[in-house]
């Protein structure tokens, strides 16, 4: 009986059904990464464009010297003065209005990614397969945390170190008052000046305010350079990409 058993015809048939098996897993693996990499192209689009707007925003503030640019530059004038004036034994300086409002002034920068946030949190971000990405990424929100630490930190030194000195020296309620109320009142007068006591714990605490805009303004360029790094990975990806297509 075992004679009559087609063996040869059996054996082409089962390897053509496991052929077929096989190549219909190529396949479905090969459509999923094709789905794959135009949902990465997508990605890698959405994330240039917002990487673009955060590194134009911290170039624009660069050049219109906002609050961070004014204070840096106040404090270091400010550190100064009072530097000058205790070396050749003077008990007291004059300070503007205007120059303290800067000096008092906390600003914050807080990047734009909601892109980038949604995802890490949903997990798409791993479909980025250059890991050059990945890394420059990585160092932007690095940099950035620190950028925002630092912010943090120089705004709580302001409110329980700089103030509180300003105060105890010179007659600066009409500065602090104006500083909140120039957000309401585009009129509120910076034209005057105050006459601020010296000794060395203030001249401590100035060039502690001087410090922290130093290190801010440091993280902001260090920030806008990996938000450059982002935009330089993601330009090779798409180019190879589009060389490969």
């Amino acid at each position: 009986m075992s004679q009559d058993i087609p063996w040869k015809r059996l054996s082409v048939e089962a390897a053509a059904i496991v052929v077929s098996i096989l190549l219909a897993f190529a396949i479905d693996a090969w459509w999923e990464e094709r789905l794959e990499r135009r949902t990465e192209a997508g990605i890698l689009d959405r994330l240039q464009k917002e990487f673009s707007a955060n590194y134009d925003l911290i170039d624009e503030m660069k050049e219109r010297c906002t609050a961070f640019c004014r204070a840096e530059r106040a404090s270091s004038q400010v550190y100064e003065m009072i530097d000058q004036a205790l070396a050749a034994s003077i008990a007291t300086i004059e300070v503007s209005d205007a120059q303290m409002d800067d000096l008092i002034g906390a600003a914050t920068f807080e990047a734009e990614t909601p892109v980038l946030d949604g995802l890490i949190q949903s997990g798409q971000l791993a479909i980025v397969q250059d890991q050059r990405i990945s890394s420059a990424i990585a160092t932007w929100d690095r940099f950035l945390r620190d950028s925002v630490e630092l912010q943090v930190r120089a705004r709580q030194n302001i409110d329980r170190y700089l103030i509180p000195a300003l105060i105890k020296r010179g007659d600066v309620g009409h500065v602090v008052r104006n500083h909140a109320l120039q957000h309401v009142d585009e009129n509120v007068d910076f034209s005057g000046e105050t006459t601020l006591a010296l000794d060395i714990e203030f001249k401590g605490i100035i060039a502690q305010r001087s410090e922290n805009t130093i290190r801010i303004s440091f993280a902001m360029d260090r920030a806008q350079r990996a938000a450059g790094e982002v935009l330089a990975a993601i330009n090779v990806a798409r180019s190879r990409a589009d060389g490969s297509e």
